[in-house]
């Protein structure tokens, strides 16, 4: 059973130029983050400390950080004054004994309210986790782990290399997939006068496979089509 505490917390993520800052209700537990958001996002803790946007933070999957207290339920006691509306406690409970009611029945509304969110955070991780299962693409898995289509990624080892795509204003397009009197697997583009391919999504690659292109006369397609 996860044992949440509510926190407002300022969540950083880092792009290539600099931290992005967000002030954000969490729900904590010892090992994830709950991103209390209309879509809620659930964030696994690794281990060690990071040192970015000149914090220490705790990390999290998805690239997120966090600065948190450790859970607070076993080492705080929770004053009765807490309570603008008192709950009925026996006469002879002790303020100290009151305050440890108080803290048992905040525990469970605070557990009430995230339970919800949880559930549809988890149903969303099995499905993220199904549909990466489910493609051998490097690149796809990414886009559906990050929810970012402007990316692509290259398996190298046991690690992606994830690079962000921008957009090109090419110089001429040879849309019949022939240059030079070569033609390639991949429509060829002139970018700043150097010869790039461009694939059926429109992503620019290094290089294609190419052939010397051959020119047959309808004449002769047409005496290869005759039966003999």
């Amino acid at each position: 059973m996860q044992q949440w505490h509510l926190e407002s917390r300022n969540v950083y993520t880092q792009n290539e130029k600099s931290c992005i800052q967000s002030l954000e209700l969490v729900a904590v537990s010892a090992h994830y983050v709950l991103l209390l958001r209309e879509s809620p996002v659930l964030l696994l803790k690794l281990p060690g400390i990071s040192h970015k946007c000149n914090h220490s933070m705790s990390e999290f999957s998805q690239v997120y950080n966090v600065q948190l207290e450790k859970p607070i339920w076993a080492r705080h006691s929770i004053n009765e004054k807490v309570f603008d509306n008192m709950p009925h406690y026996p006469n002879d409970m002790t303020p100290k004994v009151r305050g440890i009611a108080g803290q048992l029945l905040l525990f469970k509304a605070v557990q009430q309210f995230i339970a919800p969110s949880f559930h549809k955070a988890c149903a969303e991780s099995v499905r993220l986790f199904k549909a990466i299962q489910h493609t051998s693409n490097s690149t796809e898995k990414i886009r559906i782990l990050l929810d970012r289509n402007d990316v692509r990624a290259l398996m190298q080892g046991s690690t992606f290399q994830v690079t962000r795509c921008k957009p090109v204003v090419p110089q001429a397009i040879f849309s019949d997939y022939k240059y030079n009197n070569i033609c390639y697997t991949r429509i060829p583009i002139l970018i700043q006068n150097q010869l790039k391919f461009m694939d059926n999504d429109g992503y620019l690659h290094e290089h294609a496979m190419g052939h010397p292109c051959v020119q047959v006369s309808m004449d002769k397609i047409e005496r290869t089509l005759q039966p003999e």
